[in-house]
């Protein structure tokens, strides 16, 4: 017989439950998995890994989108700053240049070819990006300087 863990439950939904156990550790398991307050060992080992690993990767893009990052400026006005986004379309197999323009109350560091942008409005811009050219295959390929993909690779590191 499989050894059971006596865990707590925190949150349910209609699919899986947030679970703890006495030490704090916590995880997400299917329904089938869970019954009576216990789980298998084996399970919660697996699940606690996983759950730490995209609690850091949840935890290290808020930091990301909270902090600042360089960007290169193409151009310039009194009021915002623009930057050279490119992106790969799969689909119709072309790279595409957009300009996005940048409000300089959102930069930080402003020099005269390079800035530091909020990473949350790096982010607002890349989806907006990905809306827009939806259906396409749109990734984007770097913000700026930015190398979109490495951010993305070490975000996920856990």
């Amino acid at each position: 017989m499989a050894k059971k863990i006596q865990v707590q439950v925190i949150k349910n939904t209609r699919k899986a439950v947030l679970v703890q156990d006495p030490e704090g550790r916590k995880a997400w398991v299917q329904n089938r998995s869970f019954k009576n307050n216990e789980v298998n060992e084996a399970t919660f080992e697996k699940s606690t890994k996983f759950f730490k690993r995209m609690d850091t990767a949840k935890t290290n893009k808020k930091d990301w989108a909270n902090g600042f990052h360089h960007v290169d400026i193409i151009k310039s006005t009194e009021k915002a700053i623009a930057c050279r986004i490119s992106m790969n379309l799969e689909v119709v197999d072309q790279t595409r240049y957009e300009t996005v323009w940048i409000p300089k109350s959102l930069c930080k560091d402003i020099a005269e070819t390079s800035v530091r942008v909020a990473g949350w409005f790096i982010f607002k811009k890349i989806d907006e990006l990905k809306q827009k050219y939806y259906g396409k295959g749109a990734d984007v390929e770097d913000f700026g300087s930015i190398d979109y993909h490495q951010v993305m690779e070490n975000l996920a590191i856990a």
